[in-house]
């Protein structure tokens, strides 16, 4: 995973006036893109499309990530909430639990200093599952599915890897 030399920087001297700007980006078959940051106002950030730079307006929300628990099948997913934006985000929950086409999440980072592009390599997620409680959301993304990639590579299975159990 490719981090920008700013972003090592950040990491390692933690200057105050830095910034790291959390953004998710839900992408549904037959729908406009829905763009979140974290914050208190709305941005207009770049991404990178091909060769080209594109500013997209992110809507200004209290975005939480809950950590992925270890599940026996080998899927690992992250929850994503999102607080009060339940009218707006819940039609995007039912098209993407419908839709034949996979459904993403894309998490990018940016810096409050350089707000033209990603400073790291962004992570795009496949959509399975969601909820709505009260007035938030929550959107559940898979990063990875080990046990089910397929031919050539080979399947791990209990049989094949009897410690994968224990994961």
């Amino acid at each position: 995973m490719a981090i920008s030399t700013l972003l090592q920087t950040v990491y390692s001297t933690a200057p105050p006036d830095a910034l790291i700007l959390e953004t998710i980006e839900i992408r549904v078959s037959g729908q406009q893109p829905l763009r979140y940051v974290d914050g208190f106002e709305d941005m207009q950030l770049g991404t990178t499309l091909g060769a080209g730079l594109i500013y997209h307006a992110f809507t200004a929300a209290n975005i939480s990530i809950d950590l992925p628990k270890v599940s026996a099948g080998g899927n690992q997913t992250l929850k994503f909430g999102f607080a009060g934006s339940a009218d707006i985000a819940e039609p995007y929950i039912r098209a993407a639990l419908e839709s034949t086409t996979p459904s993403v999440l894309i998490y990018r980072q940016y810096l409050a200093s350089a707000r033209s592009k990603p400073c790291r390599t962004p992570y795009t997620m496949t959509i399975v599952g969601g909820e709505i409680k009260g007035g938030d959301v929550i959107f559940e993304a898979a990063y990875m599915d080990m046990l089910n990639l397929a031919w050539p590579r080979e399947r791990y299975t209990s049989e094949s890897a009897p410690g994968i159990r224990y994961m």
